[in-house]
């Protein structure tokens, strides 16, 4: 856990001091309260002057048990130590009692007939006539979240948004379009014709010619007598 929190920055934010100011769940909704004692590094119980919780920092909207908020630099924390914060964004900031925020409100809550399509709710209460199942829950039980279908909610239920959205549905391919798109994929499927080699050239050597065999003629009777008279 590192270096636990001092104590002075425990209690009521009301008093003089430098205690913090947190968002937590009490049971039925997100409040402001203040830290009690110092469970681990992310863990603190947590109280709003009447319910006590023991929670968790979490980087999201407070929307069920066990949840809060600590906000410093502008940023909801992560965890905290004696010294060091950890941020949303990762970094370590070496925190000082001016450092000390006021948590984000948390969102307001929004009734079942108001919900947006394709935007995700956590439910903070399930109200009276409502039935959570046909527009998107599982359960329909408070805390559950889940993501607004195209029913129109009916009944006196809340939920609060999370920040999320769902993406828009893509828009639709035009004929052309879808052809093109075909034939691609069937130029791109085709598999490449075999490479056809040519026959490599063959050389073959030429046979030697024997040789010419000289013959010597004999000299005749004549050609004799002639020499010797000479």
């Amino acid at each position: 856990m590192g270096r636990p929190l001092n104590k002075k920055y425990f209690g009521d934010p009301a008093l003089p001091g430098s205690q913090f100011a947190v968002t937590y769940w009490d049971g039925a909704s997100a409040a402001a309260g203040f830290i009690v004692k110092q469970k681990g590094a992310r863990r603190f119980q947590c109280t709003g002057g009447v319910a006590d919780a023991v929670c968790r920092l979490t980087l999201d909207a407070v929307t069920m048990e066990g949840q809060m908020n600590l906000t410093m630099d502008g940023q909801l924390v992560k965890k905290i130590s004696g010294r060091v914060a950890t941020l949303a964004d990762d970094s370590r900031y070496a925190w000082t009692a001016d450092d000390v925020e006021a948590p984000p409100a948390p969102p307001a809550a929004v009734s079942i007939t108001a919900l947006v399509n394709g935007t995700e709710y956590t439910i903070t209460t399930e109200g009276i006539g409502s039935n959570w199942t046909l527009i998107g829950a599982t359960t329909g039980t408070v805390g559950e979240t889940f993501t607004k279908n195209a029913v129109v909610g009916e009944g006196t239920g809340t939920a609060t948004p999370t920040g999320t959205r769902s993406a828009p549905n893509p828009p639709k391919k035009t004929v052309v379009e879808k052809v093109t798109e075909a034939v691609k994929d069937l130029v791109q499927d085709k598999p490449p014709e075999p490479k056809v080699e040519e026959p490599k050239k063959t050389y073959k050597p030429r046979a030697k010619k024997a040789p010419v065999k000289r013959t010597t003629r004999a000299k005749t009777t004549s050609n004799a007598k002639s020499d010797s008279e000479e």
